[in-house]
């Protein structure tokens, strides 16, 4: 099995976890740029953004008692391999064991320092060869502005748009839109692919050749119809039900799978067919309104798959 590791703790156990640490605290800070707390010290509303975006990626939960065990301390102690497994997706990777396959403690001495004081003299010299190189990479680099806005009305798109960008041979690159609607790449001169999402517009993917530029570069982004019909469905006062009946069975595919996804205080996920998803939004309950779109997915012209939360009213 390769670099695989027991559960019977070994010292070198725990510094690939802390290893592992690292890699997730930068997926998510590429997430929520905004974010500049060290990944020990969230608490709080930090945590439950956290978790959503975990959920989000993997379709898995973590709770606030476990964040506080694994993450907020070094107690030594290795989680799951399930976790360990859900987290390694979350960083990229295809399982725990993968990411073992795919690193070694000598690559980073920041973590070997954390769990040892051994050799500092050896990671205090190659860390400061670390420091020139990326001194000297980011003189090669530069600055490249994407903004994004409605093809309709040509407003810039206030909600957050997600732009993974996709590096030949390296995990995508997530970065989240400003309040203005743009993202900065900072990147050399090289030919990219960003895949752009965000709830109520369609998923769009370009290809650009990078440049020097000197102003941002707009994206038109088409509205996602279907899912603005059944957000407005969720909220609107509408008496003809037989009629939203049909409109939704127009729109979704037969063999459609929606899942709802709860918030902080209720973990887990819920899966409906086409016909109990239609059934949820024609009951006429204010307890089932108020559903916000996270994601769809089309096939043929019709709603696939869609992830959405459903609101307090």
């Amino acid at each position: 099995m390769g670099k695989f590791l027991s559960l019977d703790m070994r010292e070198s156990d725990y510094q690939y976890f802390t290893l592992l640490k690292e890699a997730v605290a930068s997926t998510f800070r590429k997430a929520h740029p905004h974010s500049n707390k060290n990944f020990e010290d969230f608490k709080g509303q930090d945590i439950v953004n956290f978790q959503e975006h975990l959920s989000l990626e993997t379709k898995g939960r973590i709770s606030e008692k476990w964040f506080y065990t694994h993450i907020k301390s070094e107690s030594g102690k290795l989680p799951r391999i399930d976790m360990l497994n859900m987290l390694s997706q979350y960083a990229g990777y295809h399982n725990w064991e993968d990411f073992l396959g795919r690193h070694s403690l000598s690559e980073n001495p920041v973590a070997l320092q954390k769990t040892s004081h051994k050799s500092l003299a050896l990671f205090g010299g190659l860390g400061l060869l670390i420091i020139f190189s990326l001194g000297y990479m980011m003189t090669q680099r530069s600055s490249y502005q994407f903004c994004f806005v409605d093809a309709d009305d040509q407003t810039p798109i206030s909600q957050p748009v997600d732009v993974w960008v996709l590096n030949s041979g390296e995990s995508p690159q997530i970065m989240t839109s400003d309040s203005k609607g743009c993202v900065t790449l900072e990147m050399e001169e090289a030919e990219i692919t960003l895949v752009i999402k965000t709830p109520y517009y369609q998923q769009d993917t370009i290809q650009r050749s990078l440049r020097r530029q000197n102003e941002p570069e707009v994206i038109r982004l088409k509205k996602d119809d279907y899912a603005l019909m059944i957000h407005y469905f969720s909220t609107a006062n509408l008496d003809d039900w037989k009629k939203r009946r049909e409109q939704l069975g127009e729109i979704i595919a037969d063999d459609a799978r929606i899942f709802q996804v709860f918030g902080p205080l209720e973990e887990g996920v819920e899966m409906y067919n086409k016909e109990e998803f239609i059934d949820k939004m024609t009951m006429p309950l204010k307890s089932l309104r108020n559903i916000e779109i996270l994601e769809t997915n089309y096939e043929k012209g019709k709603i696939a798959t869609m992830r959405f939360v459903q609101k307090d009213s």
